[in-house]
């Protein structure tokens, strides 16, 4: 039986976001209720519009904003009742090829003109912020680059908080307007998500995470570590690739193991559903197809230009080059909206 709501409209899905929103001919989203209904009236795209995609082989399941799932009732009525999935929850979609994302750079690489030499720049939820080829810390005000006092060899930006090692590998952070305080231990690089989750490298390769005021060892050895919300990914010396299963979403946890991603890469970001890097050559790609799902991903993509180090947060993209300038790139996912047609087997 073909599915649809009790008026029987078709609905176009919008994929993005990690689930999928779906669309009326009339122009109206269908929206999960907290009773277990469904409405097809909202000119919105808000958390109740937004259905998370549950594979289940070659079928799926839909679960709504409450955690309950989208289920067939009788032909050309559907609810979102279900707490649990079984037969009345699956669904085949066609076309099939509906679910596969695709993400695309809309943008080109900006340089920032009249900036000072720059080897780094970090970007996060609190902001821009750069290092100097002589370890000047620099903050993005408007179009310009004002100095903080201190001294940096590696700096990240996180969501409140900024992190940072110097010369000597001592750590430091401080909030978005205060002050430096130093921090215990050794680190060569440090990394700082959305969330203020905090991993570091060591001059040893030893790796680390911060836990409560202490520094948790994590087995493995690592040039550099990125944690952002796709979780935790870093390098070794030999410029391969590694995922730390169960850090997907930007999450307090130390992981499992670390999982080998094909490619080589000497720095790497974590950001939304993507993860860029540089390798040796200073060529930049991004890791497309991350969802919670799948969180390594689906496969590498070139991206055009020359950059000796990369940063990422959100819909921005930061960088430096070997000349020590600086540039910057906005993306977006680019997704096609199919006319999304849902059945379900009501003989099994």
């Amino acid at each position: 039986a073909v599915v649809s709501t009790q008026s029987g409209h078709y609905g176009r899905g919008e994929f993005g976001d990690g689930g999928v929103y779906i669309k009326s001919v009339f122009g109206r989203y269908l929206s999960a209720q907290p009773k277990g209904t469904l409405e097809w009236n909202r000119t919105w795209k808000r958390s109740w519009e937004k259905f998370i995609i549950v594979r289940h082989g070659n079928r799926i399941a839909l679960k709504g904003a409450h955690g309950k799932y989208v289920t067939y009732v009788r032909d050309n009525y559907v609810d979102c009742s279900s707490t649990t999935v079984g037969q009345r929850q699956l669904f085949s979609v066609y076309p099939a090829n509906c679910l596969r994302s695709e993400t695309a750079v809309l943008s080109s690489w900006v340089a920032t003109h009249h900036a000072p030499d720059l080897k780094k720049v970090a970007v996060g939820k609190g902001g821009v912020m750069a290092l100097g080829k002589d370890d000047t810390i620099y903050k993005r005000v408007g179009d310009n680059w004002s100095v903080v006092s201190g001294k940096l060899r590696d700096i990240s930006v996180g969501g409140t908080e900024i992190w940072g090692v110097n010369s000597g590998d001592y750590i430091y952070r401080k909030s978005l307007t205060g002050g430096w305080q130093l921090i215990g231990g050794r680190l060569r690089q440090i990394s700082v998500s959305p969330r203020n989750r905090v991993w570091g490298v060591n001059s040893a390769q030893n790796i680390y995470r911060r836990s409560g005021n202490s520094w948790q060892h994590i087995g493995g050895k690592l040039i550099c570590v990125s944690v952002g919300d796709s979780g935790v990914w870093g390098v070794n010396a030999n410029d391969d690739i590694f995922y730390k299963d169960g850090t997907y979403g930007d999450v307090d946890s130390a992981g499992a193991g670390w999982r080998h991603i094909g490619g080589k890469l000497k720095w790497i970001s974590s950001g939304r559903n993507i993860v860029w890097g540089v390798n040796k050559n200073n060529d930049i790609y991004f890791r497309y197809g991350i969802s919670a799902r799948n969180p390594v991903g689906t496969g590498w993509r070139h991206v055009g230009g020359k950059l000796s180090q990369i940063d990422t947060y959100n819909l921005a993209v930061w960088g430096a080059n070997s000349n020590f300038d600086a540039f910057s790139l906005t993306f977006r996912e680019k997704r096609k909206k199919y006319r999304l047609r849902l059945c379900v087997d009501t003989t099994a």
